[in-house]
């Protein structure tokens, strides 16, 4: 793999790639409707799609962790404000203006929590690199979707990986 600054060990940072990723129409419905679906986690989903093209092999057993730590600062912080972000909606005190000037000012404090959500799971994936790595059965999109109980799994994720390239 070809340096990059500060890691060496990628060729393209999760940011990057989920910037990449995301950006695709196609990405961004399915990643919602399962987020609706099932409960998948976008973020999750897109680390796992860079996990996969980086071959960056990490044991299955850091998935239980990597998904605690990400529903811990999501429950305290994203969903707080999405749900208020929500709520602008039904206000009738607000002027519709007002209401798309605060939920631009919501959105872009989402997207700076989501920013920190990407670069601490590239920490964490730095990290785990060196203690937990498996080159035989490594940690794939398929097995987050199987740990959602999603039906046809591996289906899913290679329609998903195909989507995201």
């Amino acid at each position: 793999m070809s340096e990059v600054a500060g890691s060496g060990l990628w060729q393209k940072s999760l940011w990057e790639s989920v910037l990449d990723s995301y950006s695709k129409p196609t990405v961004e419905q399915l990643s919602l409707a399962w987020q609706d679906q099932y409960g998948a986690n976008v973020t999750l989903m897109l680390w796992c799609v860079w996990l996969q093209r980086e071959n960056i092999c990490l044991s299955k057993d850091v998935l239980q962790d990597v998904v605690a730590t990400i529903k811990e600062v999501e429950d305290a912080t994203l969903w707080p404000l999405r749900r208020a972000r929500a709520a602008l909606y039904d206000l009738s005190v607000i002027t519709r203006v007002q209401q798309q000037l605060v939920k631009k000012q919501v959105l872009a404090a989402e997207l700076s929590i989501e920013k920190i959500l990407v670069h601490k799971l590239q920490d964490v994936t730095q990290k785990y690199i060196e203690v937990m790595r498996d080159v035989e059965a490594p940690l794939q999109l398929e097995d987050y979707l199987q740990s959602l109980a999603m039906p046809n799994a591996a289906m899913c994720a290679q329609e998903y990986l195909a989507l995201a390239e």
